[in-house]
């Protein structure tokens, strides 16, 4: 017998040594829900992601309120152009 063959064969004996029962024991399900993962996380963590969770509510606070502002001022910029024109042809 070679000595590939024997690592194999001795291989094989340790691998079904391993019982079937085992394996279920030495398996854990670890839930990478996003909560999940938050609660596990230390204080620094969960600090920072309610920062970084903060930071961008306040971001979008902010593109909505510059979207309003932008809206509203091409809207009365339009209708200063439209009474601008009409006043010079009426001169």
């Amino acid at each position: 017998m070679s000595i590939v063959a024997c690592i194999s064969a001795g291989a094989l004996v340790a691998a079904q040594a391993v019982s079937a029962e085992a394996i279920p024991d030495a398996v854990v399900e670890t839930d990478f829900s996003v909560m999940a993962m938050f609660l596990r996380a230390t204080i620094t963590v969960k600090i920072v992601m309610a920062l970084l969770v903060a930071a961008s509510f306040w971001s979008w606070a902010i593109m909505i309120e510059k979207w309003i502002t932008f809206t509203r001022l091409r809207r009365s910029s339009g209708r200063f152009e439209e009474n601008f024109w009409l006043s010079l042809i009426h001169i």
